[in-house]
């Protein structure tokens, strides 16, 4: 039999043991997957240059503790990038200790993206 507990009763638990035990350090498995061992985020306010059609661009972001192979997320959380309008596409990789590089690579073929000011939510993920 299982029990359905509140997303908010789930957050409390999780947050309670994500220090350590008896001087284990804890790690967590959601359902039998891969094991968590330490998750890291920052928000960071970016205003990349404008980005040609087909053309890219870059931000590094000081990340403390990310290393270079973590598996990295990012996430508009305010901005243009966000926009139904955007043509630009993210992805983030770890290029050096404590440094994630975002690249954003605009989509369209025929037109300049200048993406304004917006806040991207950078995470990385320790396995």
């Amino acid at each position: 039999m299982s029990t359905t507990y509140p997303r908010t009763t789930v957050a409390a638990i999780v947050a309670a043991l994500a220090g350590t035990i008896g001087g284990t350090i804890l790690t967590l498995a959601i359902g039998g997957g891969t094991v968590i061992t330490k998750h890291l985020r920052t928000t960071v306010d970016v205003n990349p240059q404008s980005i040609a059609a087909n053309g890219a661009t870059t931000t590094a972001v000081t990340l403390s503790g990310a290393t270079v192979g973590d598996h990295v997320s990012l996430s508009v959380t305010a901005g243009d990038l966000m926009g139904t309008t955007s043509t630009a596409m993210l992805s983030g990789r770890v290029t050096a200790s404590d440094v994630v590089t975002i690249y954003y690579r605009n989509s369209s073929s025929t037109a300049a993206f200048d993406a304004g000011l917006s806040t991207i939510s950078v995470q990385t993920w320790k396995y």
